[in-house]
């Protein structure tokens, strides 16, 4: 009987909430490398504007979890699409600038 409870579980979850979850979550990580790079090169109002909007993002994941914990497994995958997607792109990025100034 202990399938029961997870299927109630599952059953309180709203697939598109979930999905506005993981995507805020998604958006929320890729900005963090935005903010890090903006602080990095001493960009103060970039920095700041894109910290503002990452407590934004982040505001809607936490509200949604809170009222149900259901909800934090999307908050794990969105974080895990949001490093990684965040990482590849920075990697090709740099890759792309290397390439047209010819330091390969």
């Amino acid at each position: 009987m202990a399938a029961l409870p997870v299927l109630e579980i599952l059953a309180t979850i709203k697939p598109l909430t979930a999905l506005a979850i993981m995507a805020s979550v998604i958006v929320s990580d890729g900005l963090h490398a935005l903010y890090t790079e903006a602080i990095g090169r001493g960009r103060d109002a970039a920095a700041a504007t894109v910290g503002a909007a990452i407590y934004v993002f982040t505001a809607f994941a936490v509200v949604q979890y809170t009222q149900n914990n259901a909800y934090l497994a999307f908050v794990v995958i969105g974080s895990w699409i949001g490093t990684y997607g965040s990482l590849k792109v920075q990697r090709w990025c740099r890759i792309r600038r290397e390439r047209r100034s010819g330091n390969h």
